[in-house]
């Protein structure tokens, strides 16, 4: 759970780069505006794939929070793709799909553990 906290410290510098990069890239844009675009792409992206990479526990803070976008941007295409196919909207995927993303890595986090 420690290193929960300790990497939960190095995400939140990378949202705060990630928001000053963005605000400069959209200075016309407001500062809300810009915050919610980090926010979402946060939400739906980098962090399923954070909880994710909790499966392999041999991955260095670096290592996961590079894979974390990646891996959370595959997961939502696969997951949301499926979802889409049985009728699920959109509207309830942006939702669900990083959900549930988060509390399958909760159950490899807590699972090893035991």
């Amino acid at each position: 759970m420690d290193k929960l906290v300790d990497e939960s410290k190095i995400v939140g510098v990378l949202l705060v780069i990630v928001l000053l990069v963005l605000k400069i890239v959209f200075h016309s844009s407001s500062f809300f505006s810009v915050l919610k675009l980090t926010l979402g792409l946060f939400w739906l992206f980098f962090i399923p794939g954070y909880f994710l990479l909790f499966s392999l526990p041999s991955l260095s803070s670096l290592e996961r929070l590079i894979m974390s976008f990646i891996l959370g941007t595959a997961f939502y295409g696969a997951v949301g793709y499926n979802l889409g196919v049985i009728g699920v909207s959109f509207a309830l995927q942006v939702y669900v799909v990083p959900l549930l993303g988060v509390l399958i890595g909760c159950w490899f986090l807590f699972r090893e553990k035991k």
